[in-house]
């Protein structure tokens, strides 16, 4: 199924030529029509027929058509923004999008002050900060998203403070993985990780955002963190991780359905089940995330290992992809090094 993409483009240009509203200044992400046009477009194109160049050519053509509406205009190019970076990022795409990131910063310091021009930033300091990390510059991404919890502080705004608290403990928790230090404690990170968690589904309960982020992004990277750590948590808490992020991903549509695949290989994983191996050969051969292939691959080389065939490991580990997926090299490179 395709999007058509010029009866959506033609509904939001429509919208925003006689749009009026502004944002919530209790809540950025409540009170602006064209902004709320553009997030239904995202997840029926992205959410639901997964298509990121579709949304990113829909925010590129809404604002061509709004160059008189210069807020209109950069809210447009923040959808393209994040349509781009939601596709595979090769070494011409990472050098567009920090082009692009360069110039919607410059757009949006020329904006009239007010909540609108606050939604834009919210947005851009959030897509740079998953681009970072995308790129494997967790570092630079912990530092983005903790700057986007204080903005949101500043505004009362609990939901996106949660959001990027938590992106900001997950951005750290992978730097420290990559870097892994002297005496590093990793349990420290994981445990600032699953705090953040739990404030999240505190703030987000009954909210628009509790399936994507409190049932779906974080329970699943939480089982993903456990993954890469080795660590193998009570059954009853990995159970309800699980299930709640398989749960969420019958909700969500084509997008979240290669997370919801990796979970079930790593719950039969953590199971001890037959069906584990061919489940998880099946992600690693995959065109998903590298991080979600690489995750898987790290597994199969950790069974490879515990059944004593170093050689087939190391093969596994040399097809890892590496961009974005630092960390799970570094702990790869790690497994081959123990005796």
């Amino acid at each position: 199924m395709k999007a058509d993409i010029e009866t959506l483009v033609e509904l939001i240009v429509c919208r925003a030529r006689v749009d009026k509203t502004a944002p919530d200044s209790e809540s950025l992400r409540n009170g602006w029509r064209t902004d709320a046009l553009l997030q239904d477009a995202d997840a029926y194109v992205w959410g639901g027929l997964k298509q990121p160049g579709v949304l990113a050519e829909i925010g590129r053509r809404v604002s061509a058509q709004v160059q008189d509406l210069p807020e209109i205009a950069a809210l447009a190019e923040l959808t393209a923004f994040r349509g781009e970076r939601l596709l595979v990022l090769n070494q011409e795409r990472q050098e567009g999008l920090a082009m692009a990131a360069e110039e919607l910063g410059q757009a949006i310091s020329a904006l009239s002050e007010g909540t609108r021009k606050l939604r834009c930033w919210s947005l851009l300091h959030y897509h740079v900060g998953i681009f970072a990390e995308a790129c494997g510059r967790f570092d630079v991404a912990a530092e983005l998203q903790g700057q986007s919890a204080e903005e949101a502080g500043r505004l009362k705004d609990r939901a996106g403070v949660a959001i990027a608290r938590f992106c900001e403990a997950w951005n750290r928790f992978k730097d420290a993985l990559v870097r892994a230090e002297e005496g590093t404690n990793f349990d420290a990170y994981f445990s600032a990780l699953e705090n953040a968690f739990g404030g999240l589904q505190s703030d987000l309960a009954g909210s628009s955002l509790q399936v994507q982020w409190a049932e779906a992004n974080c329970p699943a990277s939480m089982i993903e963190a456990c993954v890469w750590l080795g660590k193998h948590p009570d059954v009853n808490k990995w159970g309800t991780w699980i299930q709640t992020t398989l749960a969420a991903s019958k909700k969500l549509g084509a997008a979240f359905a290669p997370s919801a695949q990796l979970m079930r290989a790593l719950d039969w994983a953590y199971l001890d089940d037959a069906r584990a191996g061919e489940a998880l050969a099946d992600v690693a051969s995959s065109e998903y995330t590298p991080e979600i292939r690489a995750t898987a691959m790290l597994v199969l080389a950790r069974l490879a290992m515990r059944a004593g065939a170093r050689e087939k490991a190391e093969k596994i580990i040399a097809k890892m992809p590496v961009e974005g997926t630092q960390h799970i090299c570094a702990i790869a490179r790690r497994l081959l090094d123990t005796k």
